[in-house]
């Protein structure tokens, strides 16, 4: 984990420690004052969660979340399995900042994830950030209208697996590690 910061540009929380805190356990964090343990750093204006890691020592991942949504970053592991609708796909090599795999991505509801993972791995082999949104996703509707949905990738990176998730109105980018 290398930076997270909570607010808007120009009023920025630096929220690190509690963003390794939660990489560690393999849980997600929200967006909000209470539960990153800091003051508002921008009063009466929406707020962003800006979470930037690497992953393998050579990808650069940055996942970005409104207010009041979670976002997550963390290694494969029992806390974040993939769903068995995903445990038979083969998994899509790309080549978008650095050659990885997507071994699975699903965007949705509990009760209605729809398989994306083609989807997000067109995105990525663009260069193009991933954002949880049907259309770009290749979906043609909304598999949950007006019930906030959450998108899933579990990728694979030199060997080492990770999860990232954001909820509706977020955004997860890729770049090579510096």
């Amino acid at each position: 984990m290398e930076a997270a910061t909570y607010g808007v540009e120009g009023r920025l929380a630096e929220v690190t420690d509690g963003a390794v805190e939660a990489f560690k356990k393999g849980e997600p964090l929200v967006a909000g004052t209470q539960t990153l343990a800091v003051a508002d750093p921008a009063p009466f204006v929406e707020k962003e969660l800006i979470v930037t890691a690497t992953v393998a020592g050579k990808l650069g991942v940055t996942v970005r979340g409104r207010e009041g949504r979670s976002v997550l970053v963390t290694l494969f592991n029992r806390r974040a399995p993939m769903p068995y609708m995903l445990t038979r796909a083969k998994p899509i090599s790309v080549n978008g900042p650095i050659p990885m795999k997507v071994l699975g991505a699903v965007y949705g509801t509990a009760a209605q994830p729809v398989n994306v993972t083609r989807g997000v791995a067109e995105l990525i082999n663009s260069g193009k950030p991933v954002p949880p949104d049907p259309r770009p996703l290749g979906l043609d509707k909304d598999p949950a209208f007006g019930t906030p949905k959450t998108l899933t990738l579990w990728l694979e990176c030199n060997g080492v697996r990770f999860v990232v998730s954001v909820m509706d109105y977020g955004l997860i980018e890729f770049r090579a590690a510096e």
